[in-house]
């Protein structure tokens, strides 16, 4: 592993595919929580406990080859401001704060779809991130991953299969699928109550993107009860109910004059230009995301768009020089 920087992180992101095939949702994560025997859970161990553990998972990174083009992040090595680039492009949770920074690291994959966060809810997070199509591969990939970490440290754990979470709810598999999706996308303002209903009543979590109003995580995790074969299944029921979803939206814009009249209203690339313009970002991607909906900008425009062009916010001395980038990145963007 080697050393990461802010710039590596801008690199990767850059990188990111041209094409996203993926109707139903951005980008989904995989997330297996693990924690080391022996050891008291990072929300209530002092920095000195947690620093053994940090320097447990170290030793392991050097020593392994596969995780020798990994980018290693010191948390409390990082700017306010670098800290909120990571956070914005969901490489660590919002909740992140400044206790026990020193203990605190993120391990990242070359091409940012794999990390493993240290001493967070859990010792040791485990996340790849995936698009549509890509669930089962990454899935495969995730279980391979942590199973050989797991026979390479001792893993707090009742039974075979069955590991110690803070979280008691999530304890046994100890596995989180969550899917990024995009409200606008199929739901209005007046169902979502109605809507919110539903993902409970089928056992769905939801967390809202404080960095992007209109998007919301849709989640399931994995019951003490349940074993490995039953994400499969959950994760289609959770594909079928956000596509059910967003077919009952698709048909009220169908049928509702409504549905028009928003098209209409967002129907010029000005609107979204002059926002950005303005560095009013949360009302641009309400546009931006609208504009998406009726098919104007493509899944993998306004993903690449967010998470290319948000960490240039966080640079106040050229403010003016990248909100001129954003316009011009979007204009050709529209003329596609």
């Amino acid at each position: 592993m080697k050393i990461g920087k802010i710039k590596d992180v801008l690199e990767i992101v850059k990188s990111l595919p041209e094409e996203i095939n993926s109707e139903l949702f951005l980008r989904g994560k995989i997330t297996f929580s693990r924690n080391l025997y022996g050891h008291i859970f990072p929300e209530t161990a002092d920095d000195t406990k947690l620093t053994k553990v940090l320097d447990t998972f170290i030793k392991i990174f050097q020593e392994e080859n596969k995780f020798n083009n990994f980018l290693f992040f010191s948390l409390e090595s990082l700017t306010k401001n670098e800290l909120a680039t990571l956070v914005t492009l969901h490489f660590v949770p919002p909740t992140t704060n400044t206790k026990n920074s020193s203990s605190k690291a993120l391990l990242l994959s070359p091409d940012g779809k794999l990390g493993i966060l240290i001493n967070e809810e859990s010792h040791l997070t485990l996340f790849t991130y995936f698009f549509q199509e890509e669930f089962e591969e990454k899935l495969a990939e995730s279980k391979e991953l942590i199973d050989y970490l797991g026979s390479k440290l001792n893993f707090a754990k009742a039974r075979e299969n069955f590991y110690f979470t803070a979280n008691p709810y999530k304890a046994g598999e100890a596995l989180t699928v969550s899917i990024l999706v995009n409200m606008e996308n199929f739901l209005d303002k007046i169902r979502f109550q109605e809507f919110v209903k539903k993902v409970k009543e089928r056992g769905f979590n939801f967390e809202a993107v404080a960095t992007f109003p209109s998007f919301i995580f849709l989640s399931f995790h994995l019951t003490p009860n349940e074993n490995f074969e039953s994400v499969k299944l959950k994760y289609e029921n959770l594909l079928n109910f956000v596509g059910t979803e967003k077919q009952k939206w698709e048909t009220f814009l169908q049928k509702e004059e409504n549905g028009l009249v928003l098209y209409d209203r967002f129907s010029k690339a000005e609107a979204i230009l002059e926002k950005c313009l303005l560095l009013n970002w949360q009302e641009g991607i309400s546009i931006l995301t609208t504009f998406y909906s009726f098919k104007k900008i493509s899944t993998s425009k306004i993903y690449k768009y967010f998470y290319f062009t948000l960490p240039m916010f966080f640079s106040k001395k050229s403010q003016v020089e990248n909100s001129k980038n954003r316009a011009e990145f979007l204009r050709k963007e529209l003329k596609d």
